[in-house]
């Protein structure tokens, strides 16, 4: 692979012929594309591949909720980005199918104490038990983001994210209430998996702490 210090051919980008043109941390780079590539069949080789598009795609939905991706970016790992920092935590918790009850939309934080959460007709249902908030803290931002999987058509992917952003806290029972979209979307499959989580906020906005990811297979 060469450096180009000056952009002769333009902002080339992906492949002409033989030639690929990328740019990686604001410097431009062209190489040469190999001349065969042969796909490996092994087993494990296509399980990584497999968990590899599964965790893209969970990193993606993340990446979609602000709040959790400033929380990424907030934690201290050795990763380029806070997307890669989600990939690079998530990959080995991920299935071959679809992401497992394992996987974490939320960095280690403090313990989020979940009694039971139980997927009702148009609603998710959480049961908490107490846990402390300090004295700056000023809000609590709670986060569901379910997987619906086991498609009842074939033609349907194997999963689908979606985040359930609307809910309700009586005391301490968090009611997430689906709407008409994520309703359809629930209705194309047979199971879920949902990941919850809490995010803590001082009066300005500003992310203070955030829970554990808690993941439930319904």
């Amino acid at each position: 692979m060469a450096r180009l210090e000056k952009k002769v051919l333009g902002e080339l980008s992906g492949r002409i012929g033989d030639i690929v043109g990328r740019t990686r941390y604001g410097k431009y780079y062209i190489s040469a594309r190999p001349a065969k590539y042969r796909m490996s069949k092994a087993p494990h080789e296509v399980d990584k591949r497999n968990r590899f598009k599964v965790n893209g795609l969970f990193a993606k939905a993340i990446k979609e909720r602000d709040v959790l991706y400033r929380i990424w970016d907030l934690k201290k790992a050795p990763a380029s980005s806070a997307y890669n920092k989600i990939c690079k935590v998530n990959f080995k918790l991920c299935g071959t199918e679809r992401p497992t009850d394992k996987n974490l939309i939320t960095p280690d934080g403090f313990p989020l104490p979940v009694e039971s959460i139980t997927f009702l007709p148009g609603k998710i249902e959480a049961e908490l038990m107490p846990f402390d908030i300090l004295p700056n803290e000023k809000r609590v931002v709670f986060i569901l983001l379910a997987s619906f999987y086991e498609p009842k058509k074939q033609e349907l992917p194997y999963f689908s994210l979606k985040h359930i952003t609307s809910y309700d806290l009586d005391e301490l029972k968090l009611t997430f209430n689906l709407n008409s979209t994520d309703k359809q979307i629930a209705d194309l499959y047979n199971k879920s998996t949902v990941f919850l989580a809490a995010v803590t906020e001082d009066a300005n906005g500003n992310i203070l702490r955030w829970s554990e990811s808690v993941g439930r297979e319904l």
